[in-house]
């Protein structure tokens, strides 16, 4: 299971995310900001093993353009804990 970075980085308009999942199961993908809160949940739900590609158009959950600075793309997945990517955002 690997989260591979973000690109283009940094965000102008929309980024895609990478990742691949060596075992199936539960797989969640935040950006979190520099506090530790999470913008956006991108995904939340059981993947079977394989490559996967999100996009991001810096949209929080909220539905507000995130400001710009520093975020980290956050991969949780089984067998791994937590990876995690950066991430910059400009406006």
């Amino acid at each position: 299971t690997r989260l591979y970075s973000p690109f283009p980085n940094p965000l102008l308009g929309t980024s895609t995310l990478r990742f691949d999942v060596a075992r199936g199961g539960p797989v969640a993908v935040e950006v979190i900001d520099v506090s530790g809160r999470r913008a956006a949940t991108l995904l939340d739900r059981a993947l079977e093993p394989g490559r996967y590609a999100l996009q991001w158009d810096g949209t929080t959950d909220a539905g507000a353009r995130a400001g710009a600075g520093l975020y980290f793309v956050r991969l949780t997945a089984p067998g791994l804990g937590r990876q995690s990517a950066r991430l910059a955002v400009i406006r």
